[in-house]
Protein backbone atom coordinates (compact mmCIF):
# COMPACT_ATOMS: atom_id res chain seq x y z
CA UNK A 1 0.00 0.00 0.00
CA UNK A 2 1.15 3.54 -0.88
CA UNK A 3 -0.19 6.56 0.69
CA UNK A 4 0.20 10.16 -0.51
CA UNK A 5 0.56 12.88 2.51
CA UNK A 6 0.62 16.65 1.31
CA UNK A 7 2.19 18.48 4.19
CA UNK A 8 5.47 21.07 4.53
CA UNK A 9 8.50 19.78 3.50
CA UNK A 10 9.90 20.47 7.11
CA UNK A 11 6.70 18.57 8.62
CA UNK A 12 7.17 15.53 6.18
CA UNK A 13 10.85 15.04 6.63
CA UNK A 14 10.48 15.59 10.72
CA UNK A 15 8.22 12.30 9.90
CA UNK A 16 10.92 10.58 7.69
CA UNK A 17 13.17 11.25 10.55
CA UNK A 18 11.40 9.76 12.65
CA UNK A 19 10.10 6.53 10.67
CA UNK A 20 6.73 7.38 10.01
CA UNK A 21 7.35 7.71 5.96
CA UNK A 22 9.35 5.64 4.03
CA UNK A 23 9.96 8.20 1.67
CA UNK A 24 9.32 11.74 0.84
CA UNK A 25 9.01 13.54 -2.19
CA UNK A 26 10.59 17.45 -1.76
CA UNK A 27 13.80 18.69 -0.72
CA UNK A 28 16.35 19.67 2.67
CA UNK A 29 16.20 23.06 3.33
CA UNK A 30 19.11 25.35 1.05
CA UNK A 31 22.50 24.35 2.65
CA UNK A 32 21.46 21.71 5.33
CA UNK A 33 22.12 17.97 4.62
CA UNK A 34 21.59 15.25 6.53
CA UNK A 35 23.77 12.02 6.27
CA UNK A 36 21.16 9.80 7.53
CA UNK A 37 19.35 10.49 4.38
CA UNK A 38 19.39 9.20 0.99
CA UNK A 39 18.63 12.49 -1.89
CA UNK A 40 17.87 11.01 -5.09
CA UNK A 41 17.52 13.93 -7.51
CA UNK A 42 14.31 14.37 -9.77
CA UNK A 43 13.95 17.38 -11.61
CA UNK A 44 14.61 21.35 -10.90
CA UNK A 45 12.21 24.05 -11.22
CA UNK A 46 13.43 27.68 -11.79
CA UNK A 47 11.57 30.47 -9.49
CA UNK A 48 9.63 32.90 -11.40
CA UNK A 49 8.17 35.93 -9.93
CA UNK A 50 4.63 35.81 -10.08
CA UNK A 51 1.87 38.32 -10.51
CA UNK A 52 -1.74 38.52 -10.98
CA UNK A 53 -3.74 40.69 -13.22
CA UNK A 54 -4.10 43.44 -10.58
CA UNK A 55 0.08 43.98 -10.49
CA UNK A 56 1.20 46.98 -12.67
CA UNK A 57 4.10 44.50 -13.34
CA UNK A 58 1.25 42.35 -15.26
CA UNK A 59 2.40 43.84 -18.79
CA UNK A 60 5.84 43.01 -18.11
CA UNK A 61 7.66 39.81 -19.60
CA UNK A 62 10.52 39.59 -17.47
CA UNK A 63 11.62 41.60 -14.24
CA UNK A 64 14.61 41.94 -11.98
CA UNK A 65 14.42 41.63 -8.23
CA UNK A 66 15.69 45.16 -7.76
CA UNK A 67 12.50 45.87 -9.49
CA UNK A 68 10.19 43.64 -7.27
CA UNK A 69 11.65 45.18 -4.26
CA UNK A 70 9.07 47.71 -3.24
CA UNK A 71 6.45 45.84 -4.56
CA UNK A 72 3.56 44.29 -1.94
CA UNK A 73 4.73 40.89 -1.47
CA UNK A 74 2.97 37.44 -0.16
CA UNK A 75 5.66 34.69 0.56
CA UNK A 76 5.74 31.17 1.11
CA UNK A 77 5.79 30.36 5.17
CA UNK A 78 8.86 30.43 6.80
CA UNK A 79 10.48 27.29 7.11
CA UNK A 80 9.58 26.12 4.11
CA UNK A 81 11.67 24.41 1.30
CA UNK A 82 10.70 26.72 -1.03
CA UNK A 83 10.86 29.68 1.35
CA UNK A 84 14.61 28.97 1.46
CA UNK A 85 14.76 29.01 -2.22
CA UNK A 86 13.33 32.45 -1.48
CA UNK A 87 15.64 33.72 1.07
CA UNK A 88 18.86 32.66 -1.49
CA UNK A 89 17.70 34.81 -3.96
CA UNK A 90 17.87 37.62 -1.77
CA UNK A 91 20.62 36.36 0.05
CA UNK A 92 22.58 36.18 -3.17
CA UNK A 93 21.36 39.38 -4.65
CA UNK A 94 22.38 41.33 -2.04
CA UNK A 95 18.81 43.11 -0.97
CA UNK A 96 16.94 43.14 1.89
CA UNK A 97 14.16 40.82 2.43
CA UNK A 98 10.72 42.79 2.48
CA UNK A 99 10.06 43.67 5.97
CA UNK A 100 6.43 43.68 5.54
CA UNK A 101 4.86 41.02 3.33
CA UNK A 102 1.83 38.52 3.70
CA UNK A 103 3.10 34.66 4.42
CA UNK A 104 1.09 31.62 3.98
CA UNK A 105 1.83 27.58 4.60
CA UNK A 106 -1.10 26.56 1.79
CA UNK A 107 0.30 27.28 -1.56
CA UNK A 108 -3.56 27.58 -2.88
CA UNK A 109 -3.42 30.32 -0.31
CA UNK A 110 -0.78 32.33 -1.60
CA UNK A 111 -1.44 31.98 -5.08
CA UNK A 112 -5.16 33.09 -4.29
CA UNK A 113 -3.77 36.15 -2.28
CA UNK A 114 -1.66 36.93 -5.32
CA UNK A 115 -4.36 36.53 -7.97
CA UNK A 116 -6.60 38.54 -6.18
CA UNK A 117 -4.63 41.80 -4.77
CA UNK A 118 -1.14 43.67 -6.14
CA UNK A 119 1.05 41.50 -4.50
CA UNK A 120 4.06 39.66 -5.96
CA UNK A 121 5.84 36.25 -4.84
CA UNK A 122 8.37 34.14 -5.51
CA UNK A 123 7.48 30.55 -6.62
CA UNK A 124 8.47 27.40 -9.31
CA UNK A 125 6.31 27.84 -12.47
CA UNK A 126 4.83 24.32 -12.02
CA UNK A 127 3.11 25.38 -9.00
CA UNK A 128 0.81 28.07 -10.82
CA UNK A 129 0.94 26.48 -14.25
CA UNK A 130 -3.23 26.18 -14.30
CA UNK A 131 -3.81 29.39 -12.68
CA UNK A 132 -1.34 30.89 -15.49
CA UNK A 133 -3.24 28.68 -18.47
CA UNK A 134 -6.01 30.27 -16.99
CA UNK A 135 -4.57 33.99 -17.34
CA UNK A 136 -5.15 34.68 -13.84
CA UNK A 137 -1.53 34.28 -12.89
CA UNK A 138 1.32 35.25 -14.71
CA UNK A 139 5.12 33.81 -14.88
CA UNK A 140 7.26 36.65 -15.20
CA UNK A 141 10.87 35.29 -15.78
CA UNK A 142 13.56 36.49 -12.94
CA UNK A 143 16.53 38.10 -13.76
CA UNK A 144 19.75 37.11 -12.36
CA UNK A 145 19.50 36.50 -9.09
CA UNK A 146 17.50 33.28 -9.62
CA UNK A 147 17.48 30.22 -7.43
CA UNK A 148 15.49 26.72 -8.57
CA UNK A 149 12.98 24.47 -6.60
CA UNK A 150 14.85 21.06 -6.41
CA UNK A 151 12.18 18.27 -6.40
CA UNK A 152 13.91 15.17 -4.65
CA UNK A 153 13.17 11.87 -3.31
CA UNK A 154 14.22 11.24 0.06
CA UNK A 155 15.23 8.07 2.44
CA UNK A 156 16.68 7.10 5.43
CA UNK A 157 19.96 5.67 4.35
CA UNK A 158 19.50 2.80 7.07
CA UNK A 159 16.01 1.52 5.83
CA UNK A 160 15.56 -0.52 3.13
CA UNK A 161 12.73 0.23 0.74
CA UNK A 162 9.47 -2.05 0.22
CA UNK A 163 8.93 -3.94 -3.51
CA UNK A 164 5.66 -1.17 -3.98
CA UNK A 165 7.76 1.56 -2.40
CA UNK A 166 10.57 0.80 -5.12
CA UNK A 167 7.88 0.78 -8.35
CA UNK A 168 6.56 3.92 -7.24
CA UNK A 169 9.85 6.02 -6.70
CA UNK A 170 10.72 4.39 -10.51
CA UNK A 171 7.50 5.63 -11.90
CA UNK A 172 8.50 9.06 -10.20
CA UNK A 173 11.71 8.81 -11.57
CA UNK A 174 10.39 8.75 -15.32
CA UNK A 175 7.48 10.89 -15.07
CA UNK A 176 10.65 13.60 -14.04
CA UNK A 177 12.92 12.41 -17.45
CA UNK A 178 9.47 13.25 -19.35
CA UNK A 179 8.98 16.82 -17.68
CA UNK A 180 12.54 17.18 -18.33
CA UNK A 181 12.54 16.42 -21.80
CA UNK A 182 9.24 18.36 -22.41
CA UNK A 183 11.36 21.59 -21.15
Amino acid sequence: QISLIEADDDILLDKLQAGELDMMLGGLVVGHQNVEIVEEALIEFPLQAVVGRNNPLWARESVTLDEMVNQLWALPAAGSVIRSYVDAIFVNSGESMPTSYWSCSSMHGLKSAIQHTKRVSLMPTHAFSLEAEKGVLKPLKLLSPTSKRKLNILRLRHLPVSAIAEAFMEQLVTVARTLREQT
